[in-house]
């Protein structure tokens, strides 16, 4: 069931790797595509008219984030899949671009953010406002040479599910109506109408309220029972590793230090700026779609933070972010000091994610490869943060209508 986008560019470089070198060349594209999330977050906010200063510092406090940090090196498509969500929204609400230009882009970027990963599914639900907003963009006649593009992409796909390797829909009923057992009998639309029905109007809006609190971050629902599948032991194993959990299962705490900018969202200053709206409407209509569409009957079918689409995590971090940033660049800088404090205190230990090198992490290990990948990756930012200097403290392009 698990869409081809990343094992497929993973494919086409294995016949120009050496025998033996497959599991480090996975990693190393693995890391490599979901690292294209800085690109999603950077256009996205070019288009809203964000200066380049302060999407620099927005990007650098996003990426210290744990959740962020350990999904772009754990080797699953998700963060690609958020990146080409927001890739979508930036080509929808991009002021300057051509109309044909901005429906192959628009069709493109959601078959792929399907093809990456299935909760996408969520985020494109969660567009649809926007869609409504800028309707004018969209008569009937791009919406169908929209839809025939999307299709070109995405249906091959499904023709390889359905008569290949059927069923194909194990993920769908598991999500959409609570099944998690193989169901090879009936259409997902019949599951779904038997799932509801059995759940009735009183266990429907029971489901509803399993996701809410799960989404929040709320440790006691299900009695505190948690997919403690994430990592190896030696994250488990203390009470730093069950705090580590905490941040990377559940979306409201996930930002972590970053939530401190959230009371200022009362404040004119910040919801008049030009990017409050795009963010937060397209956040709050992704996490409407989820916590409506999940079924919610059980811990495996409930709004975790693996099950959303990771543009509503970035999204998420980035509401924060951007408002401290946008209360002055100390703020910023100081938030960016304590989240730089949080991450090699409570990122960098024990941190081995390696699905593709299935190296076992146990207490006490030290994992050089990821912490030099670490450290690169800081150096990077670091050089960015000197370059920036340079940059000017205005909006590159126009505001997006």
């Amino acid at each position: 069931d698990r869409p081809p986008l990343q094992t497929g560019l993973v494919l086409f470089a294995y016949p120009f790797v050496k025998a033996g070198g497959g599991p480090l060349c996975y990693l190393i594209l693995s890391l490599a595509v979901n690292a294209f999330w800085v690109w999603g977050v950077w256009g996205f906010l070019r288009v809203l008219g964000v200066a380049e200063r302060r999407i620099l510092l927005a990007v650098l406090l996003v990426a210290l984030v744990g959740a962020v940090y350990v999904n772009t090196i754990y080797t699953w498509p998700k963060m690609l899949a958020g990146a080409l969500a927001l890739t979508t929204a930036a080509a929808m609400l991009a002021p300057h671009c051509q109309k044909r230009t901005r429906w192959l882009l628009v069709a493109a970027a959601c078959a792929f953010s399907m093809l990456s990963h299935g909760a996408s599914m969520f985020a494109i639900l969660g567009l649809l406002p926007l869609g409504w907003v800028r309707r004018h963009d969209w008569p009937l006649r791009t919406l169908f040479l929209t839809g025939c593009v999307m299709g070109l992409i995405y249906v091959p796909w499904m023709a390889y599910q359905k008569f290949y390797d059927p069923p194909g829909d194990r993920l769908v009923k598991w999500h959409l109506a609570g099944i998690e057992q193989l169901d090879e009998g009936r259409p997902v639309g019949t599951a779904m109408v038997e799932a509801y029905r059995t759940a009735g109007f009183s266990g429907y809006w029971q489901n509803r309220l399993h996701n809410l609190r799960t989404l929040v971050g709320d440790p006691t629902d299900w009695n505190g029972t948690c997919p403690y599948f994430y990592a190896e032991p030696g994250w488990n194993d203390t009470e730093v590793g069950h705090w580590r959990h905490f941040f990377l299962l559940r979306l409201g705490p996930a930002p972590a230090i970053l939530l401190v900018g959230l009371p200022f969202l009362c404040l004119r200053r910040i919801r008049s700026a030009v990017w409050f709206k795009p963010v937060a409407g397209i956040l709050f209509s992704t996490l409407f779609f989820l916590v409506l569409l999940e079924f919610g009957s059980t811990p495996s079918c409930v709004a975790w933070l693996f099950v959303a689409p990771y543009s509503a995590l970035l999204l998420w971090c980035l509401l924060g972010a951007l408002t401290l940033v946008e209360l002055g660049e100390s703020w910023g800088w100081a938030a960016l000091g304590l989240q730089l404090i949080l991450f090699v205190g409570l990122w960098d230990y024990h941190l081995l994610m390696w699905s593709a090198c299935q190296q076992p992490a146990e207490p006490g290990h030290v994992d050089w490869l990821a912490r030099a990948i670490a450290a690169g990756m800081l150096a990077i930012l670091v050089g960015l943060v000197f370059h920036s200097r340079k940059w000017p403290d205005q909006p590159a392009i126009s505001q997006a209508k």
